[in-house]
């Protein structure tokens, strides 16, 4: 069972915007200025082996410490749940060692989960909870669905447990207590033709630099054509691809529009967060975010 204590509040920066509107870029830049650390707020980049499609760009990191990347199997899945409790935890690290964590990625759903402290519609519904039941080995879930007499479905660990968490309420020294961030979150919002030649270029690039060879070597490792898909716009239009669905022309006309498409719904749920009532601003020049981040930083 996972515990996380209240601290009270911690300061954490938030950078995030549609795809390939340079948040990495900013992101690095301001880590350096101001000794952060980079917490990744992109549902793909945790999976080993997927790279080029999901726009890793380690080396932009110039040796800034970065985390929830490259931590799982792409044979495995990833929740907002886990998210959730890893990103808390490792915010709550690189507080502890006088750094400044900085969130960044464009993973909506997740970065709205973290700092609104998502409970999950239901009292034993929470990230530490969920985890727990999900990591516990197949038959043991299956014994304690039998032994609760459950119906439902039984084919994923995640199913088994939210079954088995409808019936349960934790006594509350083992509920976690809610935490709480004080944010400054800005958002990178190119125009919307300059995005779309954001996207065509770092598209061409992506291609160009092996993304069909990622796929393809995906493959070849045993993950499953539609596993793969299910990653997003790169994996399911290259697997089509592959699997000799589409021609590369169609590929590539297909991938930019539906790439094009993702970020204005991106860009969408970011006005949803910020009439939730999350304060979201437009990221200035790298010299004024560093000059504001520092002032927000040095108050009490």
């Amino acid at each position: 069972m996972f515990h996380v204590k209240h601290l009270g509040k911690l300061k954490l920066v938030v950078i995030t915007g549609p795809t390939a509107s340079g948040k990495t870029k900013l992101a690095v830049k301001l880590a350096q200025a101001v000794g952060g650390e980079i917490i990744s707020a992109d549902s793909r980049q945790v999976f080993v082996g997927m790279d080029i499609g999901t726009g890793k760009d380690l080396e932009e990191y110039q040796g800034v410490p970065y985390h929830l990347i490259d931590i799982k199997s792409p044979h495995e899945t990833f929740s907002v749940s886990e998210f959730q409790r890893l990103a808390t935890e490792a915010a709550q690290e690189i507080h502890q060692r006088g750094c400044v964590p900085i969130l960044c990625g464009g993973s909506g759903h997740y970065i709205k989960a973290l700092l609104q402290n998502y409970s999950f519609g239901h009292t034993a519904h929470n990230p530490y909870f969920s985890f727990s039941l999900e990591s516990l080995p197949r038959p043991l879930l299956l014994q304690i669905h039998e032994h609760l007499e459950l119906s439902g479905p039984t084919d994923s660990n995640r199913r088994i447990a939210r079954s088995i968490e409808k019936t349960y309420d934790p006594p509350p020294e083992l509920t976690p207590q809610a935490f709480e961030f004080e944010t400054k979150i800005y958002a990178t919002r190119p125009e919307r033709p300059v995005l779309r030649e954001m996207i065509k270029t770092r598209l061409e690039e992506r291609l160009n630099h092996g993304l069909i060879e990622e796929v393809s070597g995906l493959l070849a490792q045993g993950v499953p054509a539609d596993h793969l898909r299910k990653f997003g716009l790169e994996y399911r239009w290259v697997t089509d691809y592959l699997d000799q669905w589409i021609d590369l022309n169609t590929l590539k006309k297909s991938l930019h529009q539906g790439i094009c498409q993702f970020a204005k719904r991106q860009e969408t749920f970011l006005r949803y967060m910020a009439k939730e009532g999350l304060d979201i601003q437009d990221c200035p020049d790298i010299t004024k975010l560093v000059a504001e981040v520092s002032q927000w930083l040095a108050e009490p």
